[in-house]
């Protein structure tokens, strides 16, 4: 990412909503320095139903006094060597009947991946906007977003796959 001057804690620490009503801790996250709110956060649901990682993220996004700006879910699927991520954002819907406009948490990138006969197959990347995770414009040529480029994720997924005794990941 290039920063400097961005200090962050990685990790998983519990939040609570302004209104009590959203009580969680991520499985992981990344809170720069002086937020209460992790700015990225990390579901991750081992064949949970797709829903349920849904309402966790759309939590993390829509809770009153929420700073979370990203969330990325990762639905392994323990039948067949599968991951299914998601990039969720919130999202400015318009209402013509109130001609007012409602945020609300939705998923902006999806990325599959499947390993069939020893070949991993990523259908995308993940981009994580710098401005979002860090909370200001780049400053410097040497600052960027992330990217979880395809091969990145076949990484992610490879240990995954090994604990669950899918063929082999190489």
């Amino acid at each position: 990412m290039g920063v400097q001057d961005a200090p962050a804690e990685d990790g998983n620490a519990q939040v609570e909503s302004e209104d009590g009503r959203f009580i969680k801790e991520p499985d992981d996250s990344f809170t720069p320095n002086g937020r209460e709110w992790p700015s990225l956060t990390i579901e991750v649901g081992l064949s949970e139903r797709p829903n349920k990682l849904a309402i966790d993220a759309r939590g993390w996004l829509e809770a009153k006094g929420s700073e979370t700006q990203v969330v990325i879910t990762a639905n392994i699927d323990q039948t067949v060597p599968q991951i299914t991520f998601h990039k969720w954002e919130l999202v400015a819907e318009a209402c013509r009947a109130t001609r007012s406009s409602l945020t609300l948490g939705e998923t902006t990138e999806k990325v599959i991946c499947k390993l069939e006969n020893g070949v991993i197959e990523v259908s995308g990347q993940i981009n994580i906007p710098f401005k979002k995770l860090v909370g200001r414009e780049k400053q410097t040529d040497t600052e960027y977003d992330i990217v979880l480029t395809r091969a990145d994720l076949a990484e992610i997924c490879k240990p995954a796959w090994d604990a669950q005794n899918f063929t082999e990941t190489g």
